[in-house]
């Protein structure tokens, strides 16, 4: 079974507060968890939908408010 092969590019600066170690422990984690992300987050046009109309997947009860 093959592996799958990550290869990330990186441009940092240190500034002295951080080892390396850190900083690119950091960078993938910041990598990995961005695709886990979005593969949770609902579409806006799925939450905000028309607010002045009745969305047409949903019949109306027939109850006046």
């Amino acid at each position: 079974m093959a592996k799958n092969k990550t290869e990330i590019h990186v441009t940092t600066i240190f500034d002295g507060e951080l080892d390396a170690t850190d900083v690119f422990v950091s960078l993938i984690a910041q990598k990995h968890s961005r695709k886990t992300d979005k593969d949770y987050l609902a579409k806006p046009q799925e939450i905000g939908y028309n607010k002045d109309e009745v969305p047409s997947d949903r019949v109306p009860s027939g109850l006046c408010g």
